[in-house]
């Protein structure tokens, strides 16, 4: 592999030079060919020279058409994109520009009044003409690679930084997380490979661009592979269902709380999927309720995956030949993956422990803050993921909890997950979340926030029985809190800090 293979912009130019004319991108009713996006990418690269000569550059777009030109032009321009997280509170917001250094953004002017006063050039979709699709469909595909490659710099390199990404910040303030070409291409080619992606495919892009899941999976992976890339600003449901018949969708990539919401539609196991090939889980535990209903509507099993910002993201993922309900799937090509104990030292197969990674796409570290890049590697190089896991003797990876989420009750380490687990097996639970309280006696003790089915009824009573046949005393949840929406992140997290107290 030549260093040109693991740059982005170079495998842009790849498939404009053999599908100058073929879909790269649909919304809505207007798509936009290779040749197109390239055009729209230049005049992109073109407006931020003349703005600003700062290194990294901010994008603040919804999921749309307009989000891969404004990131490829960026990139063309030898710049860093850096996607800003459109549901992140006026705060977080601020620390994303200060941190990052940005002096330029690329966005709507439907979304003006969010960014005037706070940075000083703001770049306009609307504004350039020349992102037009007709504009660029009278330039040949040659026209155009010959004006993109004139804009590459000669720096640009594999582990040049390409993007940062902002953590959602369930736990403070966001941290930028540093992406480079060489991650990013590493991670998309290694989920190719796996699912035996290519340019007949089609992705539906339902997750958010800002978020790694999005911008990576949803959007890099069909651009790169020559595929059709069809994006949905706005999740919502019934409309999510109809385009995949409508556009003939191979591929879908969203979080476990879309595909709930998919399998809800009420003629939804009526559609026509015939189409689709895989279907993803990722940004959050896919639970079995939510896993299985899904398989009864259309017919089609969720591979779940996991990953991290951090990770570019994608660590593992199953496939359909040999899924393991329940694990998150075997490490992609790039990943070497081990299971650590507090001491640091490798635990046996079928241990639990800390989940380490090493690889290409592991991040080059945190924007601006070596204090936090000490903290997430270990000496010998090793990304520490902060989840508890345990490795089976054919490789699949469990996820069992979350190392900074564990309660400590009773001189007992407690997994939330394994009683969230528990708890969502009782049939009037939609959604749950443990969370830690203090406890006079035993320190910590669990405390349940439930979210109850529809027309159902349920008592803290009956939940705390249903957990008393499943799990020993101190995992018991001292308190239920029935609430009516689980606050959740753009990658379906749940937000603890927004749990009500």
């Amino acid at each position: 592999m030549t260093d040109a293979d693991l740059i982005l912009t170079e495998r842009l130019l790849r498939q404009v030079r053999a599908r100058p004319d073929a879909p790269a991108v649909t919304e809505g009713d207007r798509t936009l060919t290779y040749r197109e996006l390239a055009g729209a990418a230049l005049s992109a690269a073109d407006g931020i020279a003349k703005l600003t000569e700062r290194t990294n550059v901010g994008i603040a777009l919804p999921s749309c058409m307009a989000f891969p030109c404004a990131f490829f032009g960026i990139i063309a321009a030898g710049k860093t994109a850096v996607p800003l997280n459109l549901l992140f509170t006026p705060e977080q917001i601020g620390v994303t520009v200060a941190d990052s250094n940005i002096d330029t953004i690329i966005t709507s002017r439907q979304l003006q009044e969010s960014f005037e006063g706070g940075v000083p050039n703001l770049l306009f979709v609307e504004d350039l003409p020349e992102s037009q699709a007709e504009t660029w469909g009278r330039l040949s595909a040659c026209q155009l690679v010959s004006s993109l490659e004139r804009l590459l710099h000669s720096t640009m390199e594999p582990d040049r930084p390409a993007m940062i990404i902002y953590t959602s910040g369930t736990t403070g303030l966001p941290k930028g997380v540093v992406l480079t070409h060489r991650n990013l291409v590493r991670n998309v080619e290694s989920a190719a490979e796996l699912l035996d992606y290519n340019e007949n495919d089609v992705s539906l892009g339902v997750l958010p661009a800002f978020h790694v899941l999005g911008s990576v999976i949803t959007m890099l992976l069909p651009l790169i592979y020559g595929a059709h890339a069809v994006f949905h600003p706005r999740f919502i449901p019934r409309r999510v269902v109809s385009a995949i018949p409508r556009h003939r969708v191979t591929v879908i990539c969203a979080v476990p709380a879309m595909y709930r919401a998919m399998a809800s539609v009420s003629d939804a196991a009526g559609t026509d999927v015939s189409s689709l090939r895989y279907c993803v889980a990722g940004g959050a535990a896919l639970g079995h309720s939510i896993a299985g209903n899904f398989e009864r509507v259309f017919g089609i099993p969720l591979l779940e995956g996991y990953g991290l910002t951090e990770t570019s993201p994608v660590i593992a993922l199953n496939h359909p030949d040999g899924m393991v309900r329940g694990s998150v799937g075997r490490p992609l090509s790039w990943a070497e993956v081990k299971i650590a104990d507090d001491d640091g030292r490798e635990v046996p197969t079928g241990g639990e422990g800390e989940l380490l990674v090493r690889g290409d796409c592991v991040m080059q570290g945190y924007h601006n803050n070596p204090e936090a890049d000490a903290e997430a590697f270990t000496p010998d190089g090793w990304f520490r993921t902060g989840d508890i896991a345990r490795i089976d003797e054919t490789g699949c990876i469990f996820i069992t909890g979350r190392k900074k989420e564990l309660i400590i009750g009773g001189g007992e380490n407690m997994s939330r997950a394994e009683i969230e687990v528990v708890i969502a097996g009782h049939p009037a639970v939609a959604d749950v979340c443990v969370a830690a309280i203090p406890d006079e006696t035993r320190g910590e003790a669990p405390k349940a926030f439930v979210v109850l089915h529809p027309e159902t009824e349920c008592t803290e009573r009956d939940i705390i029985d249903h957990c008393r046949r499943c799990l020993p005393r101190v995992k018991q949840p001292k308190t239920v809190q029935f609430i009516d929406e689980m606050p959740r992140n753009p990658a379906g997290k749940i937000m603890r800090r927004l749990l009500p107290r």
